[in-house]
């Protein structure tokens, strides 16, 4: 909210009567007022007496002159920086406050802030001020009357009593309802007076009242006038009774019309609760009798006027029909232009008459009737102390009315005030209607703001206000419903946000119990199924399941039908249903064509009003329909030419500021970018950038949007060959990518978002080259557009214990919000339902509050905030960031890392060495010989061993001078490599020329001869995994755990003869301080084992398999007994649901199957999305795997031989020489290939990877059983 609309709502606590600030009353003066000195001595004592004296002038005139004087003083200042920021020199300065070099800007910011700090505390000065209530004029009066008759202060200092609409009282009264019924029983004995004087005990009454005794003492109750007279009087309370008082009565009896009111009331109550007509008739009769009989002047007109109509609005409670509620409208305005009516009648009648002037609104639709119920509910408040109980729920009724006004209205200024009045009553409401309905229109007004301008702050309002709605309403109320109703569309809108399955699940849940119990004759049938349809749609767009379309389809279409036949607005919802048979059109979906979503989305747009706020996404719909249809091959130039027509009215209706204005800024520059490949207009492209850049640059919409028009700018650029423009482009990409899938989303999730930029930063980074730039910047937009699946919780994980030293609260608080963001990120999904929810019996609702979409969402949402608050301090402003260039090198230490980044631009080397960051182009690596090797299944031969030296490994290795055999065993450099796209699909460890496969000896045209491998997804990955500490194996001191697993027979698959000789062989390497056991080969015992106990070592042998579909899928197979399944697949999803980095973590994982450290999915091929990756990012700092099948026999070669080396280098894998940080792992697997390259000559007896008894198994792999072992570790 702006500041002046604040300060606009700051005067609508004095229209409304609120108070901020209370203080108690003060106690009475125990001393006569007259003993004190006469003049401003006795004046104090009199002022101080009486709490309700405390009346001063408020000098809101002089306020305002200051206030506009201090505000023009910074609107000048303000003006000032405008000039300073669009004359400077260096743009550079505007995009950074800590490298902001402009002197003049400091200095004038410095003054602005000590100006707005006098401005704010001036404001907040007057705001109290204003807060008070005005001064009664009863008080004033009195203080009149006693300087008149005292004449014990000037004139001149006592006409301050003079500005009556200047002044107001500093104190509450200690009892409102008893002062209300003073000032009351004050006016009826003026009425009054001549016949109660005549009454016995008139003049002990007099006594009492004038001794200042309660009234409470005289009148039994002063609930209304009727009661009080009937009190007085001793009037039955029941229809016979009352009917023979009236009969007893005399004809001139004074007191007959009373005894007339008196049964009509009772009969009034009676028709009430019966509903018998006949007491109506009778009651409405009397009435209208007492009506005719009493003079305009008569003292009880007024209240034979209300009561007549409190009657014919039960009469209209009960049928409905308007006549009764016009006339109890009609006499309720008499009722009110009567002289003799009481204030506490005044107040009575103003709010009955705003009821029924809204009964009348939410009938008729008049706009003109929800304007005066909102008017005369203002007046009514006029009638309230500050602290009645009652009055709080009045102006709830004015906030429920103010919102009510501003749906027929649509005026901004109305929906302010009635969110403000809301917010600031809601809590003071008892449980009840008035809460319900005001929560729900707080809830619904906040909803319109997010979907007006994508504040999330206001979609979490919305979700708790509707949230707080289940206190107020039982299970089985209508209220209910529509609480589901409307939970279930915020969930929608946040999943369309967050991409969060968790939403979308709870969105199905409310949505589904929202129509369920919703009977088919609910006025609000129609837009339960609708909402309910939505959810399934867009359920569809995520998994493509056509059942959902399907079912999608059908509720839009119930929803058109109930509309249709109840002649409610149609057009959202042919809307709706036009974009499901779009989608069914583009499925391919039996029977479906595009002349019936034409026509439903034409209805929809020619029958919205020009300034209906959905007519821009209804005009998009249609759109999107011609612009299917202008891909038909039968289309014509006209349909994208009306294509581009509606797309430009959808976006002009479209504010600045709407989240969708990105998503629509793209679609048109899509039509003008096509339109401008199929004519060749440079206009059209032109057009296209604008509106690429606009979409790119508007925060307002979501950064998947964003970045999808990020892109597609980048394109334009790259093809038009403005290097600079793209970069900027690619960078701002770049830098949405870790807001687009935060650590809060789960990895399927996640998953999904990245792979619509598969390879992007590949890109980026190409292009940051080409145009120019350091390499440092190139391996920066690398670091934050990769591994962002696999590294997202584990940067999470990064050191804390400089944090933990200087602040010590806020790291328990991160380290804390750390750990329940891995936890609900990675906990399982609601199971989605595949039809309705079907309670368990009538009735019954589903409980929606704290859902753990609610909990993981709040969790992220917190975790960012504390992040970027840790971010201000000092000396933590790169926290949780991609590492320096000084830390990068720093990296280097142990070895020089690798980085090889492939794109359709260029392919480069990136070399990090303590000293340096270069870029080394290879002009004879492309990305497309890449793709076609990928796709002849040629990634290990001995062809591609020899292409991989010749274009990347022999280039780069001379770069770093390794050009030789090293000279000893004890000085074999150590690299890292870091592989991008489809290239880490290949051994680079294993390149190099084999002219004899059968005899290597004698060679150093290899990688392996030349230096030790190993791999990392991300610099950030390395840091991290070094950063893991461990138990160290090679302390005979200590207990490591070593878990094995052999699968060597399992049901339906190949049989590994040599899985269990390999864990045979593998213990006996062990020594006695490594522990080893064998749990059952099922998974949830694996996974129990992997929890229960630090785990030093895992091992496992059998069969593996990438999923070329989905890389969460790839798995592990497990199984006992003959009976194996899908549940007892170990994938890398189960994977990434662990965590074992608390504690010491464990040291490493053996991986002795097939494809470990391979990915099939093309779309994460970047991420490390796979079974080597997964127990890498759950907390093994090291991990050997495959990229292919191995040969089962050769496993075992392999593994005894690692084992071998590891027992050489004295088990020292947990890296406590920091000189030697893990180097007995990637030695010991660098001798074990080395030994298996020079032994293992053409034997193929079998293969580790998921082969079933009736497949053929694949050819291909041969001689090169040495070839896909790799290690990924620091």
């Amino acid at each position: 909210m702006s500041k002046a609309a604040a300060q606009r709502q700051q005067g609508w606590y004095h229209k409304v009567g609120l108070r901020r600030i209370e203080r108690k009353p003060t106690a009475l003066l125990t001393v006569k007022v007259e003993s004190y000195p006469a003049g401003y001595p006795q004046y104090s004592a009199l002022v101080s007496s009486y709490d309700s004296f405390f009346i001063f002038r408020s000098f809101q005139r002089l306020r305002a002159r200051l206030l506009l004087t201090k505000q023009d003083e910074l609107h000048v200042l303000e003006m000032q920086l405008e000039n300073i920021d669009k004359t400077e020199i260096s743009p550079f300065f505007l995009g950074t406050c800590r490298g902001d070099r402009n002197a003049a800007r400091e200095i004038l910011l410095d003054k602005i802030q000590k100006k707005l700090t006098e401005y704010d505390s001036f404001v907040g000065q007057c705001r109290h001020t204003l807060s008070y209530n005005r001064a009664s004029s009863r008080d004033l009066a009195s203080l009149r009357n006693w300087l008149e008759e005292m004449g014990c202060i000037s004139d001149d200092e006592a006409s301050y009593l003079k500005e009556e609409n200047d002044l107001i009282s500093l104190a509450i009264s200690g009892d409102h309802a008893m002062k209300q019924l003073e000032d009351w029983i004050e006016d009826c004995l003026i009425h009054y007076y001549s016949g109660f004087r005549q009454r016995p005990g008139f003049e002990t009454m007099m006594e009492l009242i004038l001794a200042g005794a309660t009234f409470a003492t005289v009148l039994t109750t002063a609930a209304a006038r009727q009661n009080t007279i009937a009190a007085v009087l001793d009037l039955p309370n029941d229809v016979p009774a009352a009917r023979q008082t009236l009969r007893a009565a005399q004809p001139d009896d004074p007191s007959r019309l009373i005894y007339m009111d008196n049964l009509a009331v009772q009969l009034a109550n009676r028709y009430q609760s019966s509903g018998a007509t006949a007491d109506f008739e009778e009651a409405s009769q009397i009435a209208r009798q007492l009506v005719a009989l009493a003079e305009p002047n008569h003292p009880h007109r007024a209240q034979f006027l209300q009561n007549l109509a409190f009657l014919l609005e039960y009469r209209y409670n009960r049928t409905r029909q308007l006549v009764h509620l016009n006339e109890a409208i009609q006499h309720t305005r008499m009722s009110l232009d009567t002289p003799s009516q009481s204030p506490t009648e005044r107040t009575l009648s103003l709010n009955h008459l705003s009821r029924c002037l809204e009964h009348r609104f939410r009938g008729e639709g008049a706009i003109c009737d929800i304007q005066e119920a909102t008017q005369v509910t203002r007046q009514s408040l006029e009638g309230f102390q500050h602290d009645d109980p009652q009055k709080s729920s009045r102006i709830g009724r004015l906030a429920i009315l103010l919102f009510a006004q501003y749906d027929a209205m649509q005026a901004t200024e109305t929906l302010g005030e009635a969110m403000f009045i809301g917010f600031e009553v809601v809590d003071k409401l008892p449980r009840g209607q008035d809460r319900i309905s005001l929560l729900m229109c707080l809830g619904k007004a906040c909803h319109d703001e997010y979907r007006a301008t994508g504040n999330m702050a206001a979609l979490e309002s919305a979700l708790k206000l509707y949230q707080d709605c289940e206190d107020s309403t039982k299970s089985n109320c209508p209220e209910s419903t529509s609480q589901s109703y409307f939970l279930g569309l915020v969930y929608l809108d946040r999943f369309r946000r967050t991409h969060a399955t968790k939403d979308l699940d709870a969105a199905m849940k409310s949505a589904s119990a929202a129509v369920y119990c919703t009977p088919d004759d609910h006025p609000n049938k129609h837009e339960r199924l609708a909402g309910l349809g939505a959810v399934y749609h867009e359920r569809y767009r995520r998994t493509e399941n056509p059942d959902d379309l399907e079912t999608a389809t059908k509720m839009y279409q119930a929803a058109v039908d109930i509309a249709q036949r109840e002649h409610l607005d149609i057009a959202g919802y042919l809307c709706l249903l036009g974009s499901a048979h779009v989608d069914r059109y583009r499925a391919g979906a039996p029977g479906s064509s595009l002349e019936l979503p034409l026509r439903l989305a034409e209805e929809a747009v020619r029958i919205t009003p020009a300034c209906h706020p959905d007519r821009a996404s209804r005009l998009e719909a249609l759109g999107t329909v011609y612009k299917v249809k202008s891909q038909d091959r039968a289309s014509s130039p006209e349909d994208s030419s009306r294509t581009i027509q509606l797309f430009e009215e959808s976006l002009s209706a479209t504010p600045k500021n709407h989240p969708e204005r990105a998503s629509r800024l793209r679609l048109l520059g899509v039509q003008y970018e096509d339109r401008h490949g199929n004519f060749g207009s440079a206009g059209d492209l032109e057009t296209a950038i604008g509106l690429y850049r606009e979409a790119l640059e508007n925060v307002s919409s979501t950064s998947h949007i964003r970045m999808l028009a990020g892109r597609d700018l980048t394109s334009i650029f790259v093809h038009q060959g403005q290097w600079q423009h793209a970069h900027e482009a690619a960078h701002t990409v770049i830098q949405l990518m870790p807001s687009l899938a935060p650590a809060s989303l789960g990895p399927a999730d996640q998953k999904f978002l990245l792979s619509h930029f598969s390879n992007f930063a590949s890109d980026a980074a190409a292009i940051a080259l080409t145009a120019g730039k350091p390499p440092f910047d190139a391996l920066q937009l690398l670091e934050l557009g990769r591994g962002v699946l696999s590294g997202s919780l584990s940067r999470l994980y990064l050191d804390v214990s400089e944090l933990s030293e200087k602040h010590p609260g806020l790291a328990t608080r991160y380290t804390e919000l750390r750990d329940e963001v891995d936890r609900r990120a990675k906990s399982a999904e609601i199971p989605r339902p595949k039809g309705l929810l079907t309670p368990r019996r009538p009735g019954q609702m589903f409980t929606t509050r704290e859902s753990e979409a609610d909990r993981t969402y709040n969790a992220g949402r917190d975790l960012e905030n504390l992040v970027a608050e840790i971010r201000n301090l000092t000396g933590f402003q790169d926290f949780l960031l991609p590492p320096s260039k000084s830390i990068v090198k720093a990296a280097a230490s142990r070895g020089p890392i690798i980085i090889i980044n492939t794109s359709t631009h260029r392919c480069d080397a990136l070399l990090i060495t303590p000293d340096s960051i270069t870029s080394l182009q290879l002009p004879h690596l492309h990305k497309a010989d890449i793709e076609t090797r990928i796709r002849t299944n040629n990634t290990g031969t001995l062809l591609t061993l020899s292409w991989l030296w010749h274009t990347t490994a022999n280039p780069i290795l001379t770069a770093l001078n390794y050009t030789s055999l090293p000279s000893s065993p004890t000085a074999w450099p150590r690299v890292w490599w870091i592989l991008t796209g489809p290239l880490s699909r290949f051994p680079l460890h294993a390149a190099g020329i084999y002219t004899d496969p059968f005899s290597p000896k004698g060679t150093t045209d290899t990688v392996l001869d030349r230096v030790i491998s190993s791999y990392s997804t991300t610099v950030q990955a390395l840091l991290h995994t070094r950063s893991l500490r461990t138990s160290p194996l090679s302390s005979t001191t200590t207990k490591s755990k070593a878990i094995l697993l052999a699968m060597h027979k399992t049901p339906n698959l190949r049989t590994l003869p040599h899985a269990k000789p390999e864990i045979a062989a593998v213990r006996a390497l062990f020594p006695s301080h490594i522990h080893p056991i064998e749990p059952l080969p099922l998974k949830e015992a694996v996974m129990s084992e992997l929890l229960s106990s630090p785990c030093a070592i895992f091992h496992f042998a059998g069969h593996g398999k990438t999923d070329e579909t989905d890389a969460l899928r790839s798995y592990l197979v497990l199984g006992q007994d003959g009976k194996w399944n899908r549940d007892e697949r170990l994938t890398v999803r189960d994977l990434y649901n662990l965590n074992l980095r608390q504690g010491k973590a464990p040291s490493l994982a053996y991986l002795s199957a097939c494809g470990t450290g391979g990915v099939g999915e093309m779309g994460v091929v970047g991420e490390g999305v796979h079974l080597v990756g997964a127990f890498q990012a759950v907390g093994f700092r090291h991990v050997v795997g495959t990229l292919w099948e191995v040969s089962d026999e050769v496993c075992v070669d392999i593994a005894r031989a690692f084992y071998e080396g590891l027992g050489r280098e004295g088990w020292r894998v947990d890296g406590d020489d920091d000189d030697d940080d893990g180097e007995a792992v990637s030695r010991a697997l660098h001798w074990a290939i080395r030994a298996a390259r020079e032994q293992t000559v053409g034997r193929m007896d079998g293969t580790r990877k998921v082969v079933f008894c009736e497949e053929e198994e694949e050819e291909g792999t041969g001689e090169l059983l040495w070839v896909p072992y790799v290690h990924f570790g620091g």
